[in-house]
């Protein structure tokens, strides 16, 4: 199987270093891709919400959603701090 590098395999979508603009930037950006990947700086309350959409059940490593912090919903349970 040869190598093929990331950018032209084209699977992937990413945002890093700043959070995206709107929903529609990541709805395109994800449209026929595999894989989303984002950096601290680039996750943000439109990533969140397209997450959420996407995945409405939390998978059984997600706290409940409060409503109270946004990125609550995706810390995990049970693995160890470093």
């Amino acid at each position: 199987m040869p190598l093929v590098h990331l950018e032209t395999e084209g699977l992937r979508a990413g945002f890093w270093g700043k959070p995206p603009a709107d929903l529609q930037t990541v709805v395109e950006a994800c449209r026929g891709k595999a894989f989303l990947n984002f950096d601290d700086e680039g996750f943000g309350p439109v990533l969140h919400r397209y997450l959420a959409e996407q995945f409405p059940t939390p998978s059984c490593y997600e706290r409940p959603d409060d409503g109270a912090d946004p990125a609550a919903s995706i810390a995990y349970v049970g693995v160890p701090s470093t």
